[in-house]
């Protein structure tokens, strides 16, 4: 057997070829046919040269395979310096990209490399040995430092399969390296040797022709006919004839079987004309419908005037290539690549070819859990939904589509798990909806793809609700099902039915992460138009238009051009918007309702489980801004129900009791208000306590805005002034949520008025007795700091202001501070921070990074926890980790690195390139999650030091970072300033005299 096999698969080795690959597949055979005696079957396959060495060997080397394989190498291998010669001057000449890689490998081994260093050498080899073509794209990859040339082979087909090559011949001869004659082309007569070794020499397959006077043999530069007249040499592109140009040409279009058009050029020519130039060599010169930045155009292939742009031999080689145009700008031949958040998402945008039309693709890859492979066990493969007749038809057509659509792809690979499919019907829209149960497999996905910020649907509505003009609203077309995903994934998205196994290849509905990069996409897409982001506002697939800015008929068009289909745009008098249904009153006003139907109460009966009663008491409360006696009513019913687990008969008390709420939800229908809201920076809270909720109502000029009750805890046995007490500070902080400035608090408890008067008065000490007496202090310390002004203080300013004139008193500052209409309008959010143990007794020690959003931008930030503070910010491309660490490392270049890093447990600081970065430097990471609990008071308190900063200056942060940095952080001494070198402090004195003489 091992003789019949080592016949058919290895080839004598005469010492010609790669010695080190022959000896490699002998041993695969060997091992394979199990033979054990390696050195007397080896020599079995040699011939020739390769005979006479082993011969020359001694009987014991002889009976050493490893002596054998040694001699071979030495004999018939080349030396460390000709194999780097050769691998210096290696280039790709048009072979697979996987068979250069192995040359560009083997010669790497073959100059003495090993170890670490023979990947990196091998990677830089590969890449500079392609075309600068190919080789500048490669360079742009984002990550391309970090990955192996395994990784990258894939780019690389893509890229060489539209890219030319020259010949095969010449680039293997370049790089040292035989071709037999049997692999050699010729491209002018296609015999076995190159175009410069042929014989037929110019006048081959493809001779050089004239364009003056279209014979070959020469150029035009030697054309005899240029000497005959000003127009002897000039061509009609129309009828091919010579002396005069197309606009004066007298042959009939009819004659030339030319498209007829209504100029007198060949305007008329279609794009079936552009493609049939790849393959005849008519006259005939095409306009051609491209898509460039969104817009179509007209392009001419080919003028025919004797300065031609494009010849004939150009358009055919280009039939068929495409230029990719990504997210970010970026321009690729087959694949570009996007980042959003942390993660690179794969993404085909707009395809402009050369020739014809365009395609848009959106493609995302979500992350998985470091360290868990997605193991999925379900194998039920659809829900007993209890659907018949119709409802189930529109169900099964629903699938039906999916399928036909391509949402749905037959899988023939393994099937570990399946994803269960639900019906869930849509009431409002008449329609039932096919819903995957991705529970599962959401154990294994990381939330935090796509970015960690993520609108609140409370927050958009607060905002949408308070935009003045002509709003309509676009609302994405299917959203999820837009978006495709990473083939890759699809083994963990299959679900079957009708006995078939199917993948799913689109973003699913019930993903953890869905929602955000949902998000993050649709916001990137919006934001490349300046005029378009500020006339838009975004919540997941919804987008609200203020057309009195931009039309919603061009946000469709920009959204298309970017491959998002949406939905036709309606107005906001009788639509919907976040689950409000939106209609006018009889006095003209906008006014909100619930979007969804009320449960009937015939349908409730007496065995409605712990879910049952739950699910309806989330659809009658939803997010509605306004809903009056309905929260706590059925947070009271949601308590009154029994038993431990979901499906638990939820007991006759609660079962009454929601039927009663429906019933008096039928007849009055709290779930109603005005729409529109005034922005205004002044408010009204009402609020009060009883022994079973708490309620808060916010009123903005005379309109309800937003009202919220929470039922006491069971074991709530402190006084009602608590209560009361706790009602305002709930209250307090709904109002800042709507960004009042100026709040008026209305209450029926002298008591608390007397607490809150006194406190932000400072006019005596509040006196409490009992066991709630540090719970009224704290609570209002919380009020208190919700008063305070945080801002540039009189001591830091008195400084700045001594730098200019040194005989400013502390009392003219202190006015000033007093009276600055900025520093009383801007209030930042109310936030406690923490101390934590982060401070050390040295400066540049410990740095606590993080990265926060000013204005919609990201930024690094860098604090030193030594007692100097220094700051350090700088503005990010994006929230990447290969962004932060290119930030990170200049940093330390420029002023040295630190023994210790404090960060958080974002995805950016837990990558591989911060472990990189950070052994580079031999920097020791803290992370405050896992050492420090509490530890995020410096960098929380200088964030919002430097906004306040930022915005009461009107200046960016980067500027506010500047005067933190030269101010003391306690009272007049310069030592506390973070950037107290003298000279750097006297250049600072110099520049204040200079202004101040100015």
């Amino acid at each position: 057997m091992a003789s019949g096999v080592s016949k058919d698969i290895i080839k004598p080795f005469t010492g010609q070829g790669d010695v080190g690959a022959w000896i490699q597949k002998v041993e695969l055979v060997a091992k394979l046919t199990k033979v054990k005696d390696v050195a007397s079957f080896l020599p079995l396959y040699l011939e020739g040269n390769a005979l006479a060495v082993y011969l020359e060997l001694s009987d014991h080397d002889k009976s050493e395979v490893d002596a054998i394989k040694k001699a071979l190498v030495r004999a018939f291998s080349d030396s460390t310096f000709e194999a780097f010669s050769k691998l210096k001057a290696a280039r790709w000449t048009g072979e697979p990209v996987d068979v250069f890689a192995n040359d560009i490998r083997r010669m790497a081994r073959e100059s003495g490399l090993r170890g670490d260093g023979l990947e990196g050498v091998v990677k830089l080899a590969f890449v500079t040995g392609f075309p600068d073509r190919i080789s500048v794209e490669l360079r742009q990859v984002s990550g391309i430092e970090h990955m192996e040339v395994s990784e990258i082979l894939g780019k690389v087909r893509v890229l060489a399969s539209t890219s030319g090559a020259g010949s095969y011949s010449r680039g293997m001869a370049a790089a040292g390296i035989g071709v037999k004659n049997s692999d050699l082309k010729c491209y002018k007569c296609n015999g076995p040797h190159i175009a410069k070794e042929c014989p037929r020499g110019g006048s081959g397959k493809d001779p050089v022709t004239c364009y003056r006077c279209g014979l070959e043999g020469h150029i035009a530069s030697r054309c005899s006919t240029s000497k005959r007249g000003p127009t002897a040499g000039r061509k009609c592109y129309r009828c091919g004839g010579f002396g005069h140009i197309a606009m004066r040409c007298t042959v009939d279009a009819k004659e030339l079987d030319l498209p007829v058009s209504s100029s007198n050029t060949c305007a008329g020519a279609t794009k079936e004309s552009a493609t049939s130039l790849g393959t005849s060599r008519c006259h005939q010169v095409p306009l051609i419908d491209l898509r460039i930045n969104g817009r179509f155009c007209k392009a001419l292939v080919d003028t025919g005037c004797t300065m031609s742009l494009a010849r004939h031999d150009f358009v055919t080689n280009c039939v068929g290539e495409s230029t990719l145009v990504a997210f970010d700008g970026r321009r690729g031949v087959a694949a570009a690549t996007l980042a959003i958040g942390n993660e690179l998402l794969e993404s085909i945008v707009t395809v402009v070819d050369k020739i014809v039309g365009d395609v848009g693709v959106v493609i995302v890859r979500y992350n998985l859990k470091p360290g868990t492979v997605p193991t999925l066990t379900n194998h039920v493969a659809q829900y007993d939904h209890g659907l018949t007749g119709t409802k189930k038809d529109a169900f099964d057509q629903e699938v039906g589509r999916w399928i036909q659509e391509g949402i749905l792809v037959p899988w023939d690979g393994e099937v570990d798990g399946i994803v269960p499919l639900m019906a869930v019907e849509q009431v409002t829209k008449n329609k039932v909806r096919p819903v995957l149960d991705f529970r599962e497999l959401n154990r294994f996905v990381e939330c935090h793809t796509g970015g960690d910020v993520l609108d609140v649907c409370s927050d958009r509505l607060r905002e949408w609700r308070q935009i003045d003009g002509d709003i309509e609203i676009v609302d994405l077309k299917s959203a999820y099902l837009q978006i495709h995903v990473a083939k890759e994934l699809w083994k963990y998205q299959l679900v079957k039915f009708n006995g078939v196994v199917y993948a799913l290849t689109r973003l699913g509905f019930g993903l953890t992460s869905a929602p955000k990069i949902m998000s993050m996409i649709l916001k990137w897409v919006l934001a490349q138009k300046l005029e378009i982001k500020q006339a838009t506002s975004s919540y997941i697939d919804d987008i609200m238009v203020d057309v009195s800015d931009i039309t919603a008929g061009d946000v469709v068009a920009h959204l298309k051009d970017y491959g998002l289909e949406s939905k036709n745009p309606e107005k906001l008098d009788e639509g919907a918007v976040l689950g409000l249904k939106l209609d006018r009153d009889q006095q003209g006003d906008l006014i909100f309702s619930r979007a969804n139907e009320i449960p009937n109460v015939d349908q409730l009966d007496s065995g409605l489980s712990r879910r049952d009663v739950f699910s309806i008491c989330g659809k009658l409360v939803g997010h509605y801004p306004v809903a009056g006696c309905l929260r706590v009513a059925c947070s009271y019913v949601k308590r009154q129900t029994e038993g431990s687990k979901w499906d638990d008969y939820a007991g006759d008390r609660a079962c009454d009791l929601i039927q009663e709420v429906v019933e008096q939800v039928q007849k009055e229908a709290p779930v109603r208000g005005k729409w529109n809201v005034p922005s205004e920076a002044k408010g009204v809270v009402w609020r009060d306590a009883s022994n079973l909720a708490l309620g808060v109502v916010i009123d903005i000029g005379g309109v309800t805005a937003e009202d919220a009750t929470w039922l006491r805890k069971k074991d709530d046995y402190n006084h009602i002034n608590v209560a009361e007490l706790e009602s305002a500070l709930k209250g307090m902080n709904l109002g800042v949520q709507w960004g009042l400035k100026q709040i008026v608090l209305m209450s029926d408890s002298e008591v608390v008025c007397g607490w809150l008067k006194a406190t932000l008065s400072e006019e005596r000490k509040i006196r409490t007795k009992g066991a709630a007496e540090m719970l009224i202090k704290r609570r209002l310390a919380d009020l208190r700091s919700l008063h305070e002004q945080h801002h540039f203080g009189v001591e830091r300013t008195w400084y700045l202001a001594k730098q200019v004139d040194a005989a400013v008193s502390k009392k003219e500052v202190k006015k000033v501070v007093r009276e600055c209409e900025r520093s009383q309008s801007i209030d930042p959010a109310s936030v406690r921070h923490e101390p934590g143990e982060l401070g050390v007794d040295t400066d540049w020690t410990r740095l606590a990074i993080d990265v926060t959003h000013y204005a919609d931008l990201p930024y690094l930030t860098i604090v030193d926890c030594g007692p100097g503070r220094f700051a350090i910010w700088r503005a990010l491309r994006n929230e990447t980790a290969i962004s932060i660490c290119k930030e990170l490392d200049q940093v330390f270049c420029e002023r040295g690195p630190v023994d210790e890093l404090l960060m958080d447990n974002a995805t950016a600081f837990r990558s591989g390139e911060m472990s990189v970065l950070l052994e580079k430097w031999n920097t020791h990471p803290f992370y405050r999650a896992a050492y420090r609990a509490s530890g995020n008071g410096i960098v929380e308190r200088h964030h919002r030091t430097i906004k306040s900063i930022a915005e009461r200056g009107r200046v960016t942060p980067l500027d506010a970072v500047f005067w933190y940095n030269i101010s003391p952080q306690s009272g007049q001494d310069e030592s506390t300033i973070p950037q107290s070198d003298e000279k750097i402090l006297s250049r600072i004195r110099r520049s204040f005299d200079k202004q101040h003489h100015q």
